[in-house]
């Protein structure tokens, strides 16, 4: 039935891109390559159908971290350095519901986990999980409703929106593994952004040395030097000092910034 609702799309909208089989569960990647593999026969025994499929779609729904790094792992080297499944028509991979239940989706620092994840494994698109929040208004839990019934920006609307200023080309930067980062240009203005987050262990706070950081009174972090002012704004769950704290996120803003 996939392999048949595939073939129809491809021969009568073949400018519409494909994507599956989005399984999910203990399974899903032996179901996944089982499904591939039956496409690639079905392709080799029947070489006149259009059958294709651009996109590998996994399914994250309920993954702990681990899982979900283990999943991006094997599909984006079967994908992008295998090409295994080339010969079918895919190209890229793309990743269905990220963000568990609960806590991982108040906090904006757990979403800079995954974004941080899906561009170094080449992840094409990616959808966010909204867990009860998809037909209340809150654009998918972007926004939080107050006690009389308004809605306000939240921190992940605030986060997203600073990713999605970040539409030039991307900095590699030196970070433990507790960090999440970001770093690139914003296209419009070459302006340097970096994203920051620690959630590496939900309830440990990590300490980032930064040579010349300091603190004023208004709880930014700034830097006078030569090279220019480097100011990190705050994101809501802002905490001052040296200390990156565990389920918080901070933005290093529109600065010239020597990377």
């Amino acid at each position: 039935m996939f392999c048949e609702t595939i073939n129809f799309l491809n021969e009568n909208h073949p400018e519409l891109p494909t994507a599956g089989p989005s399984a999910t569960g203990s399974t899903a990647r032996e179901f996944t390559k089982g499904l591939l593999s039956y496409m690639a026969i079905w392709k080799f025994n029947n070489p006149n159908d259009s059958l294709r499929l651009d996109w590998i779609a996994i399914h994250g729904l309920g993954q702990n971290q681990k899982a979900f790094l283990s999943d991006l792992q094997y599909w984006s080297k079967e994908v992008y350095e295998n090409k295994n499944y080339a010969k079918i028509g895919v190209t890229d991979l793309i990743y269905n519901e990220y963000i568990r239940r609960g806590e991982e989706s108040k906090y904006f620092a757990w979403a800079l986990r995954y974004l941080e994840a899906f561009e170094k494994y080449g992840v094409k698109y990616a959808g966010r999980t909204c867990w009860g929040t998809c037909n209340d208004g809150t654009l998918d839990g972007l926004l939080s409703i107050d006690s009389s019934g308004r809605y306000f920006p939240n921190e992940n609307w605030f986060g997203y929106a600073s990713y999605a200023k970040l539409t030039g080309k991307r900095y590699v930067v030196q970070k433990t593994n507790r960090l999440s980062i970001i770093a690139g240009e914003v296209k419009e203005n070459q302006t340097k952004l970096i994203l920051l987050s620690n959630t590496e262990n939900f309830n440990v706070d990590c300490l980032m040395s930064a040579r010349g950081l300091e603190t004023n009174k208004l709880n930014y972090f700034y830097e006078i030097s030569d090279k220019g002012l480097i100011a990190i704004d705050r994101l809501p769950n802002w905490e001052e000092g040296f200390i990156v704290k565990a389920k918080t996120s901070y933005l290093i803003s529109e600065l010239p910034i020597t990377l």
